[in-house]
């Protein structure tokens, strides 16, 4: 699922047999920005990566 207006807004991508969240973060300019965060099949957060214009700046 994305929210996106002119290549800025969040994402979400759910694993597809349980419908749990996935993966989420946000968008700007068409490039990943801020926090993304991943998580396993039972919905623990398992990694966080910080974006700045599509480039990891910390995890």
């Amino acid at each position: 699922y994305t929210d996106f207006k002119n290549g800025t807004g969040q994402y979400y991508d759910y694993y597809y047999d349980t419908g749990i969240l996935k993966e989420k973060g946000y968008y700007r300019n068409g490039k990943k920005y801020y926090a993304w965060i991943v998580y396993d099949r039972q919905g623990n957060e398992t990694k966080r990566e910080y974006y700045n214009n599509g480039v990891i700046v910390n995890e």
